[in-house]
């Protein structure tokens, strides 16, 4: 995963301090889906994901398709669009991504740290960069802030077969390794 998970952690910085609490901030899910093709900007640790890293992907990039089925194939990426609304600093946040067990120590959580603007889209996703990872079963993609779930987004990874109209939306993904 390569700590694909693109989440506007991949965002843009990670930046350090802020006032307003989980409480004072709210935040909305804008879409979820699939994105057939990404491009990194480079990458920063996130020791919490497999690779330990993630990838930096800008946060302006929308979802190609809305849908909670995802095909296992790489270079296909998916996740969720979100905005914080409310507060006036910037907010740091969770994101942590579940799934069946993947790789040789059969990783089942990964997270790792962003910061929401106040009023800004942001942008978490996972892309299929290597055969390990593309396991089949739930995937779930969350954002906490201070403990406290703050959005929340299920995904179903299916064989690339079970999921035709979704890679038919695609023009060919590329993959980033």
């Amino acid at each position: 995963m390569e700590t694909r998970l693109r989440l506007a952690p991949i965002l843009t910085a990670l930046c350090l301090a802020l006032p307003a609490s989980a409480q004072e901030v709210g935040l909305r899910l804008l879409d979820h889906g699939v994105i057939c093709q990404v491009v990194s900007e480079g990458t920063i640790a996130a020791p919490q994901t497999e690779q330990g890293r993630l990838n930096l992907i800008a946060q302006d990039r929308d979802i190609d398709l809305t849908t909670t089925l995802v095909p296992a194939e790489l270079g296909i990426s998916f996740g969720i669009r979100f905005i914080s609304e409310g507060g006036s600093a910037p907010q740091p946040v969770t994101v942590v991504l579940t799934h069946p067990p993947m790789g040789p120590r059969g990783v089942t959580r990964q997270s790792w740290v962003t910061v929401l603007h106040p009023d800004d889209p942001g942008l978490a996703l996972f892309t299929f960069e290597f055969p390990y990872e593309m396991v089949t079963g739930r995937w779930t993609l969350a954002l906490e802030g201070e403990g406290v779930r703050l959005a929340e987004q299920g995904f179903d990874v299916v064989p690339a077969e079970a999921a035709a109209t979704v890679l038919a939306a695609c023009p060919g993904p590329v993959p980033m390794s």
